[in-house]
């Protein structure tokens, strides 16, 4: 009987520090993908901020932009431009 008790408590040691194991990697892995997300909206907020405008070089994003362009399509159909 001591060996089988010796056994059993051998694999059941072994089942959790395999699942403590598996529980390490999914939590670092759930972590890095946390932090590259953290990192798409750092990058997306750092471009949307810049607020320079690209038509007139204005302190204004493109479409406060009060300037028409004969590139827009609208804006010449729509006789807006003379």
């Amino acid at each position: 009987m001591a060996l089988i008790d010796f056994l059993e408590k051998d694999v059941k040691r072994l089942r959790e520090a395999r699942d403590k194991e598996e529980n390490i990697a999914l939590k670092n892995k759930l972590s890095k993908h946390k932090s590259r997300i953290q990192e798409k909206k750092t990058a997306l907020a750092n471009v949307t901020s810049a607020g320079k405008c690209y038509l007139c070089q204005g302190d204004h994003l493109i479409y406060h932009c009060g300037k028409p362009c004969s590139n827009n399509r609208r804006a010449t159909q729509g006789g807006l431009l003379t």
